[in-house]
């Protein structure tokens, strides 16, 4: 038996070749487009979280809450607010930092909700308004969920479920100084 190709098969076989390696292409192009658009939306929600804790400790420090509002639903700002007025009328400010955050999972449940779990560590500073007297120091360890929702084009926090929290003493609290 000749394995030899005459002109018209090679050709053909090259042309099969290339529509084989053309679909193949849209097929890959296809699947990284679709594993990109989850990759895009966990970065956004990744941010989103970051964007609200950062807020969150500013609103405490300044004792005003409003720049929530970009991340966050009225309902969450709600009860931000009423936790910063508590403070407020024990005439405390809170001076948040943030040390850590990993997010060991993130799940889009429906198109316009999603949960973000959280490992995070924090350092809390209580200072007296009126002498600007440092009252107390902590530093906290924290597994969270946050459900986010998504209105119309952006994703706002409209929950915080914590898991876990251990109260620790961090080497960095000596260093970390009101304002």
């Amino acid at each position: 038996m000749d394995n030899k190709l005459s002109g018209k098969q090679f050709i053909e076989t090259l042309s099969m070749k290339r529509v084989l390696l053309v679909l193949c292409s849209i097929i890959l192009l296809t699947s990284c487009t679709q594993g990109s658009n989850t990759s895009d939306e966990e970065l956004i929600l990744k941010h989103v979280v970051i964007e609200y804790n950062k807020l969150l400790a500013e609103g405490y420090l300044n004792l005003d809450m409003t720049r929530l509002t970009d991340v966050a639903t009225g309902e969450r700002l709600q009860k931000a607010y009423y936790h910063m007025s508590a403070l407020g009328e024990a005439r405390t400010k809170m001076d948040a930092r943030q040390l850590s955050i990993t997010f060991p999972e993130i799940k889009i449940i429906k198109p316009d909700r999603a949960e973000v779990r959280t490992h995070e560590e924090w350092d809390y500073i209580h200072i007296n308004i009126d002498t600007n007297e440092v009252t107390s120091r902590r530093s906290i360890v924290y597994d969270l969920i946050y459900t986010l929702i998504k209105r119309g084009e952006r994703w706002l926090v409209s929950d915080i479920d914590i898991k876990k929290e251990e109260t620790k003493i961090h080497p960095l609290m000596n260093n970390h100084t009101p304002g």
